[in-house]
């Protein structure tokens, strides 16, 4: 039991959440839907290719750590599939990634990352005033 508590891992329960060899992102954004809190996905998509990478994180007992683990995830898959495309996060728990909105916003992030992200997770609603 010692020997346990001195390793040191990113939760008590971290999980890599894989879909089916051969399986679409879409499968892939489903399984992420149903998987538990302090969860992320990380995306990247080389529109040259038409290829699609991705990592997906959850049950972390933080949400930061979750995000760190699906961008690493996905740019190892980037890097093994020859993808030059860059990763960004997608979802950061069951809503868009602040950081995904401002890189569509300010043109980092590629159009067919953002038209998937508008397609696949609603905005969040303004805050009323």
């Amino acid at each position: 039991m010692a020997a346990l508590l001195g390793l040191s891992c990113a939760s008590w329960f971290s999980a890599r959440l894989d879909a089916p060899a051969g399986a679409r992102l879409e499968d892939a954004w489903r399984l992420y839907q149903m998987s538990e809190d302090s969860k992320a996905m990380a995306i990247a998509i080389d529109d040259a290719s038409g290829k699609r990478v991705w990592g997906i994180r959850y049950g972390y007992l933080s949400q930061e750590s979750a995000n760190q683990g699906a961008l690493e995830e996905c740019a190892s898959s980037a890097k093994s599939g020859g993808l030059q495309a860059r990763c960004h996060l997608f979802a950061v728990g069951n809503r868009r990634s602040p950081a995904a909105v401002a890189a569509c916003g300010d043109g980092r992030a590629p159009a067919s990352f953002c038209n998937l992200m508008n397609d696949l997770i609603p905005p969040t609603p303004a805050a009323a005033p």
